[in-house]
């Protein structure tokens, strides 16, 4: 089976597992099939901690959520097998096309099931999509997918909803610490993954460079985070951000002149809220992460004989010792004229 008859599309489901940028890479795929099937309802089963990423987007009816401690082991996912199926989903559309997400998929009970046929899980999906030929940027891809599923659309904008409330919020803090509208710079330097950590160190250097020369930098951080070690670090004043959850920060990111990230989360955030945003690139492809002629954006890539690997962790990090702060520095006032 591989032609979609659409008058029969009533309801739609997308598995989107995985990380929260991954899961904000996909938001294109979703409004396109709203676009192209505006009376089904649009459903969106993510990871629990991936909630705030999706809601309030006008284009998706209902969230569901994959939690741990509900949905984990054999008994869980049957439970969760048997909330899909009382949906009674037409059409659903796989993203990720994981084990677990290949199993939902093909006992949801729909009639149309889309997905990437990766080994050992092409049973799920009676309608396979190919995927792209090399490396693109991810909403392509998901863009490929919905296709499949007969949504075709080039539109790889990613949206970001947020409360007025928490615009507020933010607006306060700025304002109580006489910052303006586009005036400071954003400087992430925690992440989870090895591969992608340029350092505290450089990042406190690069914050000390910055405020030498007036610049005002604010920290931005999540819960867990190192920052007290930044804190000890940096020598001259940065301004801390206030205890923050996804919509909150993504408040923040708007009224940021710039970002300066490693591949994260933010860094998606803040495209999403069309801030400007500069990358330092490990062990990613940023052929995979990069919006293309995204204004006042770039990135920092060492380009060693080993880059890109996609490894999680390794024993050498040349591809990171070799970026200097300099380097982000000169890249800074490249993107800025």
């Amino acid at each position: 089976m591989n032609v979609i008859n659409k008058i029969e599309i009533k309801k739609i489901l997308v598995i989107r597992f995985k990380g929260l940028g991954d899961i904000l890479l996909s938001v294109p795929a979703l409004r396109a099939l709203k676009k192209s099937y505006p009376q089904a309802h649009v459903a969106v089963l993510v990871n629990k901690e991936a909630e705030a990423v999706v809601t309030g987007l006008k284009f998706i009816d209902e969230i569901i959520l994959f939690e741990k401690n509900r949905h984990k082991g054999l008994m869980g996912i049957l439970r969760l097998i048997a909330e899909i199926r009382k949906r009674h989903f037409d059409l659903v559309v796989d993203l990720i096309s994981y084990p677990k997400s290949a199993l939902l998929t093909y006992s949801s009970g729909a009639k149309y099931r889309v997905g990437t046929a990766a080994r050992g899980r092409s049973y799920a999906y009676n309608i396979k999509v190919a995927g792209p030929k090399g490396i693109i940027y991810g909403p392509k891809v998901h863009l490929l997918a919905v296709k499949e599923a007969g949504a075709e659309s080039s539109d790889e904008t990613l949206e970001f909803h947020i409360p007025e409330s928490e615009q507020a919020e933010i607006d306060k803090y700025l304002e109580n610490n006489g910052i303006k509208n586009d005036e400071a710079i954003g400087l992430n330097p925690f992440t989870s993954f090895e591969t992608r950590n340029w350092g505290i160190k450089n990042f406190a250097e690069l914050a000390d460079r910055l405020t030498e020369t007036g610049k005002k930098v604010i920290l931005l951080w999540g819960p867990g985070e190192p920052v007290e070690e930044f804190r000890r670090t940096v020598k001259g004043k940065v301004f801390i951000a206030p205890p923050t959850d996804i919509k909150r920060m993504a408040a923040l990111l708007t009224r940021l002149k710039i970002v300066i990230t490693t591949n994260t989360f933010l860094k998606h955030a803040a495209t999403a809220v069309n801030t400007p945003v500069l990358t330092i690139y490990g062990a990613t492809n940023p052929l995979a992460w990069e919006q293309e002629k995204a204004a006042g954006s770039g990135f920092v890539f060492a380009g060693v004989d080993c880059q890109p690997c996609e490894k999680n962790a390794c024993t050498d990090l040349k591809c990171l010792k070799k970026i200097t702060v300099q380097n982000v520095l000169d890249k800074l006032t490249e993107i800025s004229k």
